[in-house]
């Protein structure tokens, strides 16, 4: 039987993705997130800030963590996986332009990255979908450099990452062994740049 490769990607891909809804009393959290870090950083407006938020709260409830923000400038990483470096990229657009986008293939300076979008954002539901991860040595090996408003910049399709299930069994397995990350994300054995993050 033949089946259409495109349609057959996108249900693989539907598959692996995983959807988190937050209650009310998450969403006032992920808001009050936003908020401190307009204040704190002062760079860009609250909106900007909320979408990174809520792409980061997604990002841990995914992977089973608590809720844990840092309000200081940005360095490159949201949070940490053990020894990993995690940074997270969230997208407000429509999912065949939801792809992974760093400014420069410098500018992603964490171990991983992790793409999610906003699905839903309304007074009744907050949906995002967390799409995938990928290491930063597969995303300098993958992206392509495209044009975005007559800028060049490293772009990743969304096909082309990781499922965030992959991700979870190697949590689990750190969890279970006490060992690292370094099998699965290519990690260093110390985050070198991070402070802890503290929940919040």
């Amino acid at each position: 039987m033949r089946t259409n490769g495109a349609a057959f990607k996108q249900k693989r891909q539907a598959d692996h993705m995983v959807r988190v809804e937050f209650t009310t009393d998450e969403r006032k959290r992920i808001d009050s997130e936003a908020m401190k870090r307009a204040q704190t950083q002062g760079q860009a407006p609250f909106h900007y800030h909320r979408t990174g938020v809520i792409g980061e709260a997604a990002a841990m409830r995914s992977l089973g963590l608590p809720l844990a923000f840092c309000h200081e400038s940005d360095c490159g990483t949201d949070f940490l996986l053990g020894n990993v470096e995690v940074d997270v990229k969230c997208s407000n657009g429509k999912p065949e332009r939801s792809n992974l986008i760093f400014d420069s293939f410098d500018q992603f300076s964490a171990d991983i990255a992790i793409l999610t979008r906003i699905a839903e954002d309304n007074a009744a539901l907050l949906q995002v979908e967390v799409i995938g991860w990928i290491t930063k040595d597969d995303f300098k090996l993958k992206a392509e450099l495209v044009s975005i408003r007559d800028e060049k910049k490293p772009l990743l399709q969304r096909s082309l990452l990781r499922s965030i299930q992959e991700l979870q069994h190697g949590l689990d397995e750190i969890l279970i062994t006490g060992g690292t990350f370094n099998a699965t994300t290519g990690a260093a054995d110390e985050p070198a740049s991070v402070h802890r993050l503290s929940p919040s």
